[in-house]
């Protein structure tokens, strides 16, 4: 029974959990380029960019424990931003710099490029991630005083989310297919990012895993292996991020008993660390892969790809370390 996964074992192995899922990232940005057609293929249908998921999951999670644990908006805003605005900025100024007045010398588009505002009018991917983390943190609070534990009305009002967000992908796809091909990859997220926040109230209260949890569990199994086995999304008349909502409980309930696992075998504590920089190896993953492509170091060679993985690993380090050297000085 000690084998067994628990809710709140999603807790205990956040860590390893968001180490995972950012080295699940790194490979799939590898893999978006690569010239390993076979392996790519294989990683797309079995994987893809569904670390995506697991992340956005863990940071719903995050957040419902946070005021959980002290319900101080002041306190709860302050702590988010200072932990990704700097960092981002410093990040996003250097690569929007060199993108906008090196690269294509186009300064006119630098202040639009970092605020996000070509992500929605043109599409400009780079930073996304950090466009839809941002608005979900200031969205949060109304999110969990309806999703909160004592809430009687929280199922419903769970379900009641997924519905307007569905409908949300559902209206922009069909009326403006324009702008949901430029911002798409966010709202298709909202799904999974309102699971973990629901979720995130069992995993706080250490709530057991009921026979409904696992009816998901295999649920989001069984809807993987009907795509990998058929390559075709419309046999199940479901949205692609909707059956990766479904198979991010299918991977974290995999991933949680295999950590368990290796912990009879060898502490998995220094697989955690790397879920310490998380938004950092993010951030520099992407910045210096674009700018190893302009340049003409492309990153669809493994060598150079292992190169940049090395330095945004350094570099992350030493990014959070300084800007929380600088938060502390502030503080």
């Amino acid at each position: 029974m000690k084998n067994r996964v628990s809710w709140w074992d999603i807790s205990k192995y956040r860590n390893q959990l968001f180490s995972i899922a950012i080295i699940t990232i790194y490979i799939h940005h590898f893999f978006e380029n690569s010239k390993f057609h076979i392996a790519t293929g294989i990683w797309n249908k079995v994987l893809g960019a569904d670390g995506v998921e697991i992340f956005l999951f863990l940071s719903g999670m995050g957040l419902c424990f946070s005021l959980n644990r002290k319900y101080d908006l002041r306190q709860f805003y302050i702590k988010r931003f200072k932990r990704i605005l700097p960092t981002y900025f410093i990040v996003g100024v250097i690569t929007w710099g060199l993108i906008d007045f090196v690269f294509f010398n186009k300064p006119n588009s630098f202040i639009e490029d970092l605020f996000f505002i070509t992500f929605i009018t043109e599409g400009n991917r780079l930073y996304w991630f950090i466009f839809f983390i941002l608005v979900m943190y200031l969205v949060y609070p109304y999110i969990y005083g309806r999703l909160r534990w004592e809430n009687e009305h929280r199922e419903w009002n769970f379900i009641f989310f997924l519905l307007i967000s569905v409908a949300i992908n559902t209206f922009v796809s069909m009326f403006d297919p324009g702008l949901y091909n430029n911002i798409g990859i966010a709202i298709n997220r909202m799904t999974v990012f309102l699971v973990g926040s629901y979720y995130g109230e069992k995993i706080f209260h250490k709530c057991s895993v009921k026979k409904f949890d696992l009816g998901i569990v295999i649920l989001g199994a069984i809807l993987k292996a009907v795509i990998i086995f058929t390559n075709h999304f419309k046999l199940l008349f479901l949205p692609q991020y909707l059956v990766d909502t479904f198979y991010t409980f299918t991977l974290l309930f995999i991933v949680i008993y295999v950590l368990k696992f290796l912990d009879k075998l060898i502490s998995t504590k220094w697989l955690a660390q790397f879920g310490k920089y998380s938004l950092e190896l993010y951030l520099l993953n992407v910045s210096l892969r674009r700018i190893f492509d302009y340049v003409g170091f492309s990153t669809s060679i493994l060598l150079n790809y292992v190169v940049l993985t090395i330095i945004a690993i350094v570099l992350s380090i030493l990014l959070h370390n300084v800007v929380e050297w600088g938060m502390n000085r502030l503080s």
